[in-house]
């Protein structure tokens, strides 16, 4: 069983965004999944890095797309996104300096969290605005 379950409750009605959420539950599920079969520090490492990348990826476009619509909480939008930018980081440089089980289900666990509620509520909020410019 997945880790984090792809479902209705975390699409935001953006077919490009729920493509891209997926995306960040199948590398964040891979990381699971490692973790469990007791991979080491270099394999958690370059997996927290290409979900650094993907993330940051992500919200470069969601926010372009969020400022060519006139998003009026899009400062706010990229004050999280920076906000888990900085998170992720910071337990990428954890990993790396001392790797430690505890710092990797820490982060899943925030990642799972963060993840499902910014979606579900940040997420869904512009969803709802860019459906009704006619984003679908």
């Amino acid at each position: 069983m997945a880790f984090l379950n792809w479902g209705p409750h975390l699409s935001v009605g953006v077919a490009a965004f729920d493509r891209e959420h997926q995306g960040l539950i199948a590398i964040i599920n891979e990381l699971h999944d490692k973790m469990q079969a007791g991979q080491g520090k270099d394999v958690l490492a370059g997996l927290l890095k290409r979900l650094i990348d993907y993330t940051i990826n992500h919200f470069e476009h969601e926010e372009l797309e969020l400022k060519n619509h006139a998003y009026p909480q899009l400062r706010d939008h990229q004050a999280q996104h920076a906000a888990l930018r900085q998170k992720v980081r910071e337990f990428h440089n954890r990993l790396t300096i001392g790797y430690n089980g505890l710092i990797a289900v820490e982060m899943l666990r925030f990642l799972k969290s963060w993840l499902e509620t910014h979606i579900q509520q940040e997420d869904r909020a512009y969803g709802r605005y860019l459906n009704g410019e006619g984003i679908r």
